[in-house]
């Protein structure tokens, strides 16, 4: 029987311990029934003819190590039981060691069994460890291995390879500490208990302050591999309702929840959260960080630290925690009651009679809902395509190099929007947001009231292929906000906020809903429409030259987003035509000084960046005061 059970589980140089006492051999003697040991259950052995090495525990709480130093592998296993003596109960522990040759082992098979046990495997060494009943612990090594928590609230830490990790039962973590991983699987049952996934710990100890890494992607919604940290993380969730909660890393995280109540937490950088549907809890944690709870549920959203911005339901239905005064002054606050119905100008027939109307879609806060109306595109303009997987912003945030106007004379839109990056680009950040499914809400107000638009990143192509945009173009690393205000502007513009389907349109409704209606207008529109205090001034409001100039020259020096227009008020819709086809806009950029320091003229920016297909001047232009005023150029400024 011994020699069997060698050939079968190898000869491991082992010993036990009782508490602080060794023993190398049996010791065989008598004692009373009341007074006896109950000796741990687990056992250590290899399995030569597999090269599987089982470390197999019972009903104690066991804590198994596997090491390795040089060419050998250890084993450990520390088990904690009660023992009873002359019937009182007392806590013991027992220690089960056994080294082998590290090049004999192939895999490690930890079973848990009963109790609250703790299994790590520090090597490299492939591993399949089940925690059993109990509230366990369980760590893999640099392989890729198989962590099953069982019946109990467990925490499952795969580390580095491929490793599949199974909750099981009960209230699970999965712990994401360091760097280096793998693509993970976790399998949870759906609908079932409160899992979490957690990256408190994830990325690098040390790191550039100046330059942190990159935080974390995650969506609780999304089944099959999602990139989770570039170059280091993916995970595929078993299904869309498995997970419940994140904790986020100490980096600028990605959070996105799924139809569950949510647990959300940014903890530290400048973090992006979204509930989705559900009844959730955001926080945000340390930094400045954007939290979007618009579902038409009840949530609770926190913003911890830092200055952050909540797009949230109306009061009745979300709360918002720790609103600060500087996040109430800087317009942070979005209360969502209801989107805006998109009004979209439609045309037909009745005899010989063409006539016009308005109809209009209703949109709902379901996330995840319905493709969403998108405006009539300009004539001969048939390709489209979705740009969801673009940032909305790049990674220096919104900027006047954004700007790329192509088909559409909106050089008046796009002037602005440039403007307003330039000066303080948080009122762009506050003007649009992604609400985390693919479609974005955009803030405007009309008649002194806030009224919200939204809209998806369905967008006009220049060609099948979808690579280039007909109207804005990408800003910086493909993001897209221009075009997302754009399409949602062409729904604002000659909206009159009422539901008048009038067959005899007047011109303030004419093509609403159309990318056409966004030709040609007046810059300080824009900035009335994002709330702010804007407006337009001809060269024939000053009495001469010198007093246009410093007319012009106060509001720059004041820090307002000037754009520079004409002829007449910057590309004024109620110019005549011939001053509209010949109008234009810029962004004015700075001033432009002689040898001696004295301004001289402005450095302006063409939104048409060119030279490219649509224009070719070059974005970057220089105009002197004496150009400007002999042109009737004026200009709009805008209060940033």
């Amino acid at each position: 029987m011994n020699r069997f059970f060698r050939s079968l589980f190898g000869t491991p140089t082992s010993s036990i311990r009782h508490g602080n006492h060794k023993s190398s051999r049996t010791r065989l003697g008598c004692e009373s029934l009341e007074s006896r040991e109950v000796l741990s259950g687990s056992s250590i052995g290899l399995s030569p003819m597999t090269g599987e090495l089982f470390v197999t525990c019972n009903t104690d709480n066991d804590v198994a190590v596997v090491s390795q130093t040089g060419t050998q592998l250890k084993v450990t296993v520390d088990s904690s039981f009660v023992s009873m003596a002359n019937g009182i109960p007392i806590p013991m522990t027992t220690r089960k060691e056994a080294t082998y040759s590290a090049s004999s082992i192939k895999k490690v098979v930890f079973s848990g069994g009963d109790g609250a046990d703790r299994f790590t495997n520090e090597t490299s060494v492939q591993c399949t460890a089940s925690g059993g009943n109990g509230n366990d612990v369980l760590i893999g090594g640099s392989s890729s291995d198989k962590l099953e928590g069982g019946i109990g609230t467990d925490r499952l830490e795969g580390r580095g390879g491929d490793d599949v990790l199974i909750g099981g039962v009960g209230d699970d973590n999965y712990v994401f500490a360091g760097q280096n991983f793998g693509s993970d699987t976790v399998t949870e049952a759906a609908n079932a208990d409160v899992d979490t996934l957690d990256f408190t710990a994830f990325g690098p100890k040390y790191f550039d302050i100046n330059n942190p890494p990159a935080g974390i992607k995650v969506n609780l919604g999304k089944t099959g591999s999602q990139v989770v940290g570039v170059g280091n993380l993916s995970i595929a969730l078993s299904n869309a309702t498995g997970l419940e909660n994140v904790l986020g890393s100490t980096f600028a995280d990605d959070i996105t929840g799924n139809t569950c109540a949510n647990r959300l937490e940014g903890y530290g950088g400048n973090d992006r959260i979204f509930g989705m549907a559900g009844k959730d809890f955001l926080y945000g944690g340390d930094g400045s960080d954007t939290l979007v709870s618009v579902d038409g549920e009840k949530d609770t959203v926190t913003g911890g630290n830092g200055n952050d911005s909540y797009w949230t339901d109306q009061i009745s239905l979300d709360t918002i925690a720790d609103v600060s005064t500087s996040e109430t002054q800087g317009v942070r606050i979005h209360r969502v009651g209801s989107y805006a119905d998109l009004a979209q100008m439609t045309t037909g027939l009745t005899g010989d009679i063409t006539y016009n109307s308005v109809s209009f879609t209703s949109v709902g806060k379901s996330p995840n809902g319905p493709n969403l109306l998108d405006p009539v595109p300009c004539s001969n303009d048939v390709y489209k395509a979705n740009f969801q997987d673009r940032p909305l912003f790049g990674q220096n945030g919104p900027q006047l190099e954004d700007i790329d106007q192509n088909r559409i004379p909106e050089c008046w839109l796009l002037a602005a929007l440039g403007g307003m990056a330039d000066k303080n680009p948080e009122i762009i950040r506050q003007a649009v947001t992604d609400l985390g499914d693919g479609t974005y809400a955009v803030r405007f107000q009309r008649n002194g009231a806030e009224v919200y638009y939204r809209v998806d990143a369905d967008l006009v192509t220049t060609s099948a292929a979808g690579t280039s945009l007909r109207y804005a173009a990408f800003g910086h690393d493909g993001s897209i906000w221009p075009s997302i205000i754009e399409k949602a502007y062409a729904f604002f513009r000659r909206d009159l906020g009422t539901h008048n389907s009038s067959v005899n349109l007047g011109g303030d409704q004419t093509n609403v809903g159309w990318y056409q209606s966004l030709s040609y207008g007046d810059s300080s529109d824009v900035g009335r429409a994002l709330g702010l205090n804007s407006t337009t001034s001809k060269t024939s409001s000053f009495a001469s030259k010198s007093a246009y100039i410093a007319g012009l020259r106060a509001r720059i020096d004041a820090g307002d987003a000037v754009i520079l227009g004409g002829p007449g008020a910057a590309s004024n819709w109620s110019a005549t035509a011939t001053e509209r086809s010949n109008a234009h806009a810029w962004t004015v950029v700075g001033y432009t000084f002689n040898s001696s320091g004295q301004a001289t003229g402005l450095r302006v920016r063409n939104p048409y960046a060119g030279p490219d297909s649509w224009s070719s001047e070059l974005p970057n232009q220089t105009l002197s005061f004496d150009a400007i005023f002999a042109s009737s150029y004026g200009f709009s400024a805008i209060e940033v």
